[in-house]
């Protein structure tokens, strides 16, 4: 019995440090997509796209001049 009860306390820890790490990389996943979200609309900014876009900085430059 004493068997039973240490397994299902030891199971609980586990069970309880993997929603730790499930809530931890659902966050870290909606801090990325929101940063993937605000980058794309700063690309539409056409004050901010040059400091962003290496291709936007050389658009009409020759190619031996880079």
């Amino acid at each position: 019995m004493d068997r039973r009860k240490a397994g299902r306390s030891g199971r609980r820890v586990w069970t309880a440090a993997a929603d730790r790490i499930c809530m931890r990389l659902a966050v870290i996943i909606a801090v990325l997509l929101a940063l993937v979200a605000a980058a794309q609309t700063a690309l539409h900014i056409d004050g901010i796209r040059p400091f962003l876009s290496k291709t936007e900085r050389l658009e009409g430059v020759p190619r031996g001049d880079r």
